[in-house]
Parts: C-alpha cells; structure tokens; sequence
C-alpha cells in the first residue's frame, strides 16, 4: 500500500514513520543528526528519535559530548530519516532549544541502571586510555551507588528540533518540501 505525502509533513511523518516502524522494526528510528560548531565546522552521527510534537523532534545527549557543545555553540541542526526498506527518506531543519529538566529527567529513569551508571562512568567524547580506565569508572560508580537509590540525571539534556523545513520524499513521488519559518 503506497502512503502519499500530503500537504500536511506531520501527517506524511507519522504514516511513514509507522511502515517503517513494520518494515524496519530495530532501525526505524534513527536518524542523522547533523550539528556544527561555532566556526561552522559540520559533524554528523546517528542518534534515536524519542519523541515527538507539535514541536519538532526530540533526542537526548550527554551535555559534555562533542553534539552536546556543538549545540551550546551553534543551535542549528538538521536531521535526516532514511528507511531503505520503504525507500523513503525526510530531512528536518530548524534551531535547536532544550527540552524541561523535568522532560529530561523522566527520560533517564527510564534507562536500564547499566546505562544511567555508563552515562555516568562514560567521559563522552574524551579520549579513553583503554577499555579497563571505563570498566575500572564503571564498577566504582556501581558499587557506590545503592541498587534502589534513583541515580539523579546530571548530564543527559533533551532537544527538540523546532521544524523551520520538512522535507519528504519516497518512491515516485515529487519532493514536498514545507518551509514553517526562517531557516
């Protein structure tokens, strides 16, 4: 069954995003995430969708990572979704704001323990000696953190992309773009 694109990007979004989601059930949701730094200088890598609204598009990133000061310098971003299987892709470009503590927060509860304690252990971006230097972090923030005791987020911040373009694109079809404010 052929999904068009309509006038409507979010509604063209979300019907894709939905047969991808059959056809491509561990991929569907990443995207390339494309930031620059205060010069200019682009970098591109892949992250996870986690939300999205009426807003834009949300993911999350360590605060210290190269992205995350990449986004204190520079607010402007682009993503791109890329589903082979549907042979469909949507690129999204606008400013970048951060989404409410709160927001955030709720998100890394909902991280395995394991995860929350890398988040921690993990010194993003930074050049690592060898593997043992992050095991060795890891088991000490382990052992010193209660199994019960909720881990307090300190260093994963939410985005969400506010859409200035929405671009969408599949088999066959024309190319609709949607321009919702300045770029």
């Amino acid at each position: 069954m052929e999904i068009k694109a309509t006038d409507d990007p979010f509604a063209t979004f979300g019907a894709w995003f939905e047969a991808a989601r059959k056809s491509e059930p561990d991929n569907a949701d990443a995207m390339a995430l494309a930031t620059a730094d205060g010069r200019g200088k682009p970098s591109v890598r892949m992250v996870l969708l986690k939300g999205i609204d009426a807003q834009g598009f949300v993911f999350y990133t360590n605060c210290d990572s190269q992205k995350g000061l990449q986004i204190r310098e520079n607010d402007n971003a682009a993503l791109c979704f890329y589903w082979k299987e549907e042979g469909r892709q949507v690129r999204v470009e606008g400013r970048l704001i951060q989404v409410e503590d709160a927001e955030a927060d709720a998100y890394f509860a909902t991280r395995p323990r394991e995860s929350q304690i890398g988040a921690w252990a993990s010194l993003q971006s930074q050049p690592l000696e060898n593997r043992k230097v992050l095991e060795t972090r890891f088991a000490a923030m382990e052992k010193n953190t209660k199994e019960n005791v909720k881990m307090k987020n300190m260093m994963v911040l939410g985005h969400n992309i506010i859409l200035m373009a929405i671009n969408t694109k599949g088999k066959g079809l024309i190319t609709k773009k949607m321009v919702l404010g300045n770029i």
